[in-house]
């Protein structure tokens, strides 16, 4: 779940760097409301947004609904429940409607309430991925009809993820919808482009061909071209020089570089309105900090690629006949990659997975969170370490905490010989653990890691210590 980062590697290195996570101080009782009630109203109006929060995550979205909509009520100045207000509305959307067509009426009540929350938050400060509400806006716009204001979403969609090829790619099927058809081959050439700078080509050309919104597009002769085009490409029967010549005829490619320098100048002016992030504050555990959308990772690794689509170096599988299936089936290729320690691949698979599952979630928190737990070892196994924090971050942000997603947190911290931290969450590790037989497995895993080597030189009697006491309670 790209690859952008909400983050570029240096903030987050910094993170790592300065933080204690130690237990946050508790605010100072504020002595002038003393004796009255004036929180009172504004500390409900919280608690029920992170209540409705806490529904939404888990798919229970009648309740997120009723919750949010009683937080947006007690306060009406609250950005942050408005957003999940529409939110939730666009998620109930797309469980009640058609395959590909949401629900009207809950996209509807979504568009409102994400409106809501603009006016009141019109910088979008209090969210974490921008990306997000614009692609969930753009598509609630559209399943109410109103495609001109989705055109405009969409383009907000692309200046906050200029790397991700979903947005381009929905603004090609918005083009097709007007029967603006030169539009549409344009924006789904530079879909292709992104998707291939990436390594994601093969995603986007299965999604193109498996979902009903966007297989649409292929009616049109030079899109069908363009994509079986590039189809050989990815199949080494054509280079990247004879796929442009072949497109020429059929894509205005000079409009196709004017749209990408209008886009990067509308990009350039609205980053330079975003205000500055705010420094990170000390916690506990990584679960408070901000996750980031998989579906725009940046790489920082010029050599990753879709190795699934090479024959030297795995067996091609029948394309999967649903959406849900892809993604069961891109999990199953990364665990298999795992295994074998083709770490490279097993962040491809993975990460293409919670791509095509961004829009739907259907996967369960659990699996998010091992997804990402798997994808922050692979790169810590690389050395890319920016790339792992990242990901342990996102896997230690989902409810459930993962004794192992702490363990190889760990396991991080002592790479980069912050030991002390190391230990930190080595003890939350054991402590985590979901049963004794957890607890001595990374017990007994904590004395073999060759990455734990300077805890146990340097550490050592702390090391014992905690692996002792884990040991007596086994």
């Amino acid at each position: 779940m790209t690859a952008l980062l909400s983050l570029p590697a240096s903030a987050w290195e910094e993170y790592a760097a300065g933080s204690d996570f130690a237990e946050p101080i508790a605010p100072l009782a504020r002595t002038r409301c003393r004796g009255s009630r004036c929180a009172a109203p504004q500390a409900d109006a919280s608690t029920l947004a992170e209540e409705g929060l806490k529904e939404l995550k888990a798919g229970r979205y009648p309740e997120a609904i009723a919750r949010l909509e009683r937080a947006a009520a007690k306060d009406a100045s609250s950005a942050k429940a408005w957003f999940g207000l529409g939110n939730a509305f666009h998620r109930r959307s797309l469980a009640r409607g058609a395959a590909d067509s949401p629900d009207k009426d809950d996209a509807r009540a979504a568009v409102a309430a994400f409106e809501k929350g603009l006016t009141l938050d019109p910088r979008l400060a209090s969210l974490p991925e921008p990306f997000s509400l614009y692609a969930a806006l753009e598509e609630c716009r559209r399943a109410v009809g109103d495609n001109e204001k989705a055109l405009k979403d969409n383009l907000k969609a692309i200046e906050v993820s200029r790397d991700n090829f979903m947005p381009r790619l929905q603004r090609a099927s918005l083009h097709f919808s007007r029967e603006e058809w030169a539009s549409s081959s344009v924006a789904l050439y530079r879909s292709v482009l992104a998707a291939r700078r990436f390594h994601a080509y093969p995603q986007l050309s299965r999604l193109i061909r498996q979902a009903p919104r966007f297989a649409s597009l292929l009616e049109l002769p030079q899109n069908k071209i363009i994509l079986d085009t590039y189809d050989a490409v990815e199949a080494g029967d054509l280079s990247d020089k004879e796929a442009e010549a072949e497109v020429r005829d059929y894509v205005d490619i000079v409009a196709a570089a004017k749209e990408e320098d209008s886009e990067a100048a509308s990009g350039t002016r609205l980053a330079a309105q975003a205000p500055a992030a705010a420094p990170a504050e000390p916690s506990s555990d990584l679960s408070g900090l901000k996750g980031f959308e998989v579906a725009a990772v940046q790489r920082t690794d010029g050599d990753l690629r879709d190795s699934l689509n090479d024959p030297s170096s795995s067996p091609r599988r029948e394309v999967p006949a649903s959406p849900a299936e892809f993604v069961r089936e891109r999990v199953r290729q990364g665990d298999d990659a795992f295994a074998s320690e083709r770490l490279r691949e097993a962040i491809l698979a993975y990460e293409s997975a919670m791509t095509a599952d961004a829009m739907r979630h259907e996967l369960p928190l659990d699996e998010e969170a091992r997804l990402f737990e798997r994808i922050g070892s692979a790169y810590r196994r690389l050395g890319m370490f920016p790339e792992a924090l990242q990901a342990l971050t996102k896997a230690l942000s989902q409810p459930a905490k993962r004794a192992t997603s702490y363990y190889e947190l760990a396991l991080y911290c002592a790479e980069k010989m912050d030991l002390d931290r190391s230990l930190s969450f080595l003890e939350k590790a054991l402590k985590t653990a979901s049963s004794a037989q957890e607890s001595t497995r990374l017990a007994r895993d904590a004395r073999r890691d060759k990455a734990f080597a300077s805890l146990r030189k340097l550490r050592k009697g702390r090391f014992d210590s905690l692996l002792g006491r884990a040991a007596g309670k086994s």
